[in-house]
């Protein structure tokens, strides 16, 4: 192939990603700024989104409740299934609601808040590796005022038993 024409192909390819990079961004930028910051999904529970994980705690140990945090993502279709078929139960929002501080990271939240270099979902996988050497989603880890480790629950554990686990967490 002679260089020119090589020239002219390689070119054209780049012109093709650069557009299809840019429209991809786009929507991303479009995504981001349309998107609830919490799960908002009808009848379901409106968990608040994970500020601190020393926020959280404090929060957990000034009201004497263990600390539910839930580490999701936006694109999980795992986590969909779970609030769809576990968090929209009636006894489960009851107890979580009742007793539990509760909230959520979303892992794959690509907002950077001001002055920050990594993005919020960056920052919550960062969070979930260093504090609870996993990085799955959907996962449940549940917190004694304290700060310690009562219950951990991934998807994979499967839902059956997912209310046994939150009343045996509230007796700790």
């Amino acid at each position: 192939m002679k260089k020119s024409t090589f020239a002219i192909l390689y070119g054209l390819l780049l012109l093709i990603h650069t557009t299809a990079c840019s429209q991809d961004k786009k929507h991303e930028q479009e995504i981001t700024t349309t998107r609830e910051p919490a799960i908002s999904t009808q009848n379901t529970i409106d968990f608040p989104e994970l500020v601190s994980l020393e926020d959280i705690l404090s929060k957990a140990k000034k009201e004497n409740k263990n600390c539910l945090i839930y580490f999701s993502g936006y694109t999980c279709v795992n986590a969909r299934k779970f609030e769809d078929q576990v968090l929209k139960q009636p006894e489960i929002k009851k107890l979580i609601k009742e007793n539990f501080v509760y909230t959520v990271a979303y892992v794959d939240d690509n907002q950077k808040e001001r002055g920050q270099t990594e993005t919020k979902g960056e920052r919550y996988a960062k969070l979930q590796k260093e504090h609870f050497n996993s990085i799955g989603q959907p996962m449940i880890y549940i917190l004694t005022p304290d700060r310690k480790l009562a219950v951990v629950w991934s998807y994979a554990d499967g839902s059956d038993n997912f209310k046994d686990l939150l009343e045996e967490s509230i007796q700790h």
